[in-house]
């Protein structure tokens, strides 16, 4: 017979799954995250994104291109702030 303890932790699993899928799907990255490359990002098309504090422009489906320097020393920093908060 399951134990209890099994029960609610695969029901919790099942339950946040659809909500940690969403979640990913608000910010996505295409191409190496390494040094010296181009990456294509997706956000919802109403965010608001900075790299490194800089404002970056979104193309109306929500896509915008970023790169990391060749001889970076510091991490980059992207944040994404979505129309319902």
């Amino acid at each position: 017979m399951i134990s209890r303890r099994l029960f609610v932790s695969g029901a919790l699993a099942l339950f946040a799954a659809p909500r940690i899928a969403f979640a990913s799907e608000r910010l996505s990255f295409i191409g190496s995250l390494k040094q010296g490359s181009l990456v294509i990002a997706h956000a919802a098309p109403a965010a608001k994104v900075t790299v490194n504090g800089a404002s970056v422009s979104l193309a109306p489906d929500g896509v915008f291109p970023f790169g990391f320097e060749f001889e970076q020393t510091k991490p980059t920093t992207i944040a994404a702030q979505f129309a319902d908060g």
